[in-house]
């Protein structure tokens, strides 16, 4: 393998084509560590990919949060001839895949490629972690067990019978309806320069010396308060199932930029609430919903993918002709005026991946905020909350 095809894989794919893996404990004795490496070549064997290409699983990589994955290299050796005779000795049927080890930034790595072939695999005994007669498939960056429609959709895909699945998508606003393409959408990109740097909120002396309880983090916290509702642009995803098929399991996975230039996001449910300068009690609430807003990021949540963020909309069922709209909303902050570009990858248990993509334009006006300013805005902004 070339050093620019790991190049590319590194920095530039994802998805349920490519895994990385700092080591497999394939010399262990113990079935249930052995058993890690059948389970994935089994899923990446299974998986959707779109085109003809191979799947990877790349050893010696450790992943990073906010960047590519760092290599580390190999700890032990593993034998291309070993993993045959292991794999070939348990997955029905024959599964063809190579194992190769090779230098690469000065350390060993390996490369696991699996071919695109007639699917589905599994294993007929039970072995450490796999179960028998269980089709394990890879679904972006996790693996799951395939339901006996995705299995018959399989073999259909294979032979050239099933089409990918079909859908509209669309970005809808808070009032439930879609961006005009002739609409500029403005917003206020705030600059309190180091929020962690801001003064403490004080409590005003009084003559009769009675001691007030306060905030003070509130400049801290207004000043998050302020950037984000300035800068955010909200949506719902919408989508239509346009395909014969209903999709089971179904995962958006959404990243979006302008002109080229990565737009940062973050749920609504986790925007700083207005702070209360006059006790000290505001950071309660947020404590008292953490179960809460745990639960909704398994329906909407933001994980970094080769460094980028890429939010992840889950849903269980879309029957065909059917629409969906996201329950919670999802925040996206241009850093600069130009066409916000949103793409989604359609992920479903019964279909072939898809790639749709929906534009917004958007106008950003950038503002520096200076701590009087800052104070200003607060005396406006509870004006305002007065008055309504």
């Amino acid at each position: 393998m070339q050093k620019e095809l790991l190049d590319r894989l590194r920095y530039e794919s994802e998805g349920p084509g490519l895994d990385f893996k700092r080591r497999y404990h394939f010399l262990s004795k113990d079935p249930k560590q052995k058993s890690e490496l059948l389970k994935d070549i089994l899923a990446m064997a299974n998986a959707w990919r779109q085109g003809g290409g191979p799947a990877y699983i790349l050893l010696g990589f450790q992943e990073c949060a906010g960047g590519p994955p760092q290599v580390v290299g190999l700890d032990e050796h593993l034998d291309d001839a070993q993993i045959q005779q292991f794999i070939g000795s348990k997955v029905r049927p024959n599964l063809t895949f190579t194992y190769e080890e090779l230098e690469y930034e000065g350390k060993q790595v390996g490369v696991i490629t699996v071919p695109k072939q007639s699917r589905p695999f599994w294993v007929e005994k039970e072995y450490g972690v796999v179960r028998p007669n269980v089709v394990l498939v890879r679904r972006g960056s996790s693996t799951g067990e395939a339901d006996p429609l995705e299995v018959m959709r399989m073999r259909d895909d294979d032979q050239g019978r099933a089409a990918s699945s079909c859908a509209a998508f669309r970005l809808l606003d808070l009032m439930g309806l879609p961006f005009s393409s002739e609409y500029i959408e403005k917003r206020v990109a705030l600059d309190f320069g180091d929020i962690k740097k801001l003064p403490d909120h004080k409590a005003p002396r009084n003559a009769y010396l009675v001691v007030t309880m306060v905030n003070s983090s509130y400049w801290r916290d207004f000043a998050t308060f302020a950037r984000e509702q300035a800068g955010a642009v909200l949506v719902r995803f919408e989508l239509q199932n346009s395909s014969p098929y209903a999709l089971n399991h179904g995962k958006l996975e959404v990243k979006a930029e302008v002109e080229g230039v990565e737009v940062p996001m973050l749920q609504y449910f986790k925007f700083e609430k207005r702070p209360n300068p006059d006790h000290f009690l505001t950071g309660a609430h947020t404590l008292m919903h953490q179960q809460q807003i745990a639960k909704w990021e398994k329906e909407l949540s933001i994980d970094l993918v080769s460094g980028r963020p890429m939010a992840v909309w889950r849903f269980e069922k879309l029957l065909p002709s059917e629409h969906l709209t996201s329950d919670h909303v999802l925040a996206f902050f241009p850093p600069k005026s130009g066409t916000l570009k949103v793409e989604a990858r359609l992920l479903a248990a019964d279909q072939a991946p898809v790639t749709l993509q929906a534009v917004i334009e958007v106008e950003v006006e950038h503002r520096r905020v200076d701590f009087p300013g800052l104070q200003q805005l607060a005396a406006d902004t509870a004006l305002n909350a007065a008055d309504d």
